[in-house]
């Protein structure tokens, strides 16, 4: 049985500057994995290549089994048809409305009937309650419902995997929570896998079965919430309460993105 998602070695650049070195990963079949560091630190970049969007400089990301680096354009679609992204601002399509933005992915890559198709977009619509909402256009909504709108979207082909890039940035605590709680209730509901993007605590307190930490482009903390709270490595400490140590030690990239975080709060 092959791991969700298996990255081993993975070395990852733009240009001369190399952001991710030599990272290993298994994500585990049924699982919640949080990504967790500051600004900089190779989060999102690590999911674009989760998701065959940047190809290593060195190393292997396989995707459901698949080693997307050595498959061809056939394989790669048929594996993505089995994952889900949530992007960080929606991505909606404004000019078209909720309903049509969730059928998208239906209507692109199955052969189902437009009624089927209505069927299965109310029945995700429902999932995240906005069944009433699907006549509107993304401009319409508030921001929790657009992430609950585009989170429809994402696991309208019923992924095996899911990836979301910080689920819950930009939106109060309480609708943050409800969009937290909802991911974890869709991950039991569709047995789903997740691998979540976030500098957000509170989301990983919420959400998290593992987390893994990075901090400019290394591994920092792997393990769970539990373990991550008794680790003896100051700057996971120090993330947790959220300040900055007197001497950075290697970890400048974090600090000086909690620094920022803390500006902009």
């Amino acid at each position: 049985m092959p791991w969700p998602l298996e990255i081993r070695g993975l070395k990852a650049q733009y240009g001369d500057k190399v952001i991710l070195e030599d990272l290993d990963l298994l994500v585990e079949k049924g699982e919640i994995l949080t990504v967790l560091g500051g600004s900089g630190c190779g989060k999102s970049t690590l999911l674009k290549h989760a998701v065959g969007l940047m190809e290593p400089a060195a190393g292997t990301v396989k995707l459901l089994g698949l080693d997307l680096l050595q498959a061809d354009e056939g394989e790669k679609k048929e594996v993505l048809t089995r994952t889900g992204v949530l992007f960080q601002g929606g991505a909606l399509l404004n000019s078209l409305t909720i309903a049509e933005n969730v059928a998208l992915p239906l209507e692109q890559h199955t052969d189902l009937p437009g009624a089927v198709i209505s069927d299965v977009v109310r029945m995700k619509l429902s999932m995240v309650g906005l069944f009433d909402a699907a006549g509107l256009f993304p401009p319409e909504l508030s921001g929790g419902m657009r992430k609950r709108a585009a989170l429809a979207r994402a696991i309208a082909l019923d992924p095996e995997i899911l990836f979301c890039d910080e689920p819950s940035a930009g939106l109060d605590p309480l609708t943050a929570a409800g969009i937290d709680r909802l991911i974890r209730d869709l991950r039991d509901t569709l047995a789903m896998t997740v691998v979540a993007v976030t500098h957000e605590m509170a989301s990983v307190k919420l959400i998290a079965d593992r987390v893994l930490m990075l901090d400019e482009g290394n591994v920092l903390f792997e393990g769970s919430l539990a373990e991550m709270r008794e680790s003896n490595n100051q700057a996971v400490q120090d993330y947790l309460a959220r300040k900055a140590p007197a001497a950075a030690g290697g970890t400048g990239t974090l600090l000086a993105a909690l620094h920022c975080e803390e500006e902009n709060k």
